[in-house]
């Protein structure tokens, strides 16, 4: 039995992880209807091992520039796919046999939904530890609607739905906008699931079928900058202007100062916090968050990076 779904893989300098992916998509027990792997611009000859998959219900498409984030790569490769759905896989990742099968019987269950996430297992090598669910997403009536889960995702404090967990109707990602490929080099995920959870409502499944993997090679997040206002409350700002509901309005903007605070976290001891960032907190809503940033922000650069370093140090 295979599903109305295309998997999309973007692939830069993987070569390591590329053929486990691949593989983790092939085997599901619910086959899907195709697999569509952009290179972009690889150099380490991943692409040569990606093309030994080539053929039937497995695509290898290439780009000539590597685009940050690998958004332009699924960009290219949602427009290519003829399914229904898009099934996201990073080439680092792996999902267990069952990913598709649980994901498409959540859809089924719940109809007219434009969004199906997992909960994943975070893989560092030699364990794994699961990721924590939003206890909301374990109670709350399904499918959920935008602001449950925006409430799901302030009350964990990170975006419930990772990359290589997650499924969408194709024309849902057409009509959020895609991925916001060359205003972002990260963080342009979770800026498309906004927008896309705004159009129409989501489905959780609490298995873990997917692992990310901490370790892997080339990560973007270990050569991108958080230093800077994230994409993602700049797409707030827009919704914010349209005028929502109060309380709608009022999640958008705690949600807004939460990525703020979450990135000058990420940046302190590595790079000296904007003021940008610390202008861009909306008030009164965020003065904890205006008072995070501004101590952060007045920190010598030596002493924050002391501050990181004992925090990383193991015990």
């Amino acid at each position: 039995m295979r599903a109305d779904i295309a998997v999309v893989i973007p692939l830069h300098n993987k070569a390591a992880h590329i053929a486990a992916a691949i593989e983790s998509a092939l085997v599901q027990t619910t086959g899907v209807s195709e697999i569509v792997i952009v290179d972009d611009a690889s150099t380490d000859g991943s692409a040569e091992i990606a093309r030994r998959y080539a053929g039937g219900r497995v695509r290898l498409l290439h780009r000539d520039t590597p685009g940050p984030g690998g958004y332009a790569a699924r960009n290219f490769a949602i427009s290519a796919a003829q399914a229904e759905w898009i099934a996201f896989l990073d080439a680092d990742d792996v999902w267990k046999p069952d990913h598709i099968r649980n994901l498409m019987r959540m859809t089924r269950r719940f109809g007219e939904v434009g969004c199906a996430f997992s909960s994943f297992e975070n893989d560092f090598g030699v364990q794994t530890r699961p990721q924590p669910i939003a206890p909301l997403f374990l109670t709350a009536p399904q499918p959920f609607d935008f602001a449950t889960f925006l409430r799901g995702w302030l009350s964990i404090r990170y975006c419930p739905i990772r990359t290589s967990a997650a499924a969408f109707r194709r024309r849902v990602l057409i009509e959020a906008g895609l991925f916001p490929a060359g205003r972002a080099s990260r963080g342009g995920d979770k800026d498309l699931w906004l927008r896309a959870l705004r159009i129409a409502p989501a489905v959780f499944c609490a298995e873990r079928t997917m692992l990310f993997n901490c370790i892997a090679d080339n990560k973007v997040s270990d050569g991108t900058s958080t230093a800077k206002v994230p994409i993602i409350c700049e797409t707030i700002a827009q919704m914010l202007a349209e005028r929502p509901s109060r309380e709608i309005a009022n999640l958008l903007e705690r949600l807004h100062n939460q990525e703020l605070r979450l990135y000058a976290r990420f940046a302190f001891g590595r790079a000296r916090i904007t003021p940008e960032m610390k202008r861009a907190v909306r008030l009164p809503v965020g003065w904890r968050d205006w008072l995070v940033l501004s101590a952060m922000q007045a920190t010598p650069p030596a002493i924050a990076a002391g501050i990181r370093n004992a925090k990383s140090a193991p015990s």
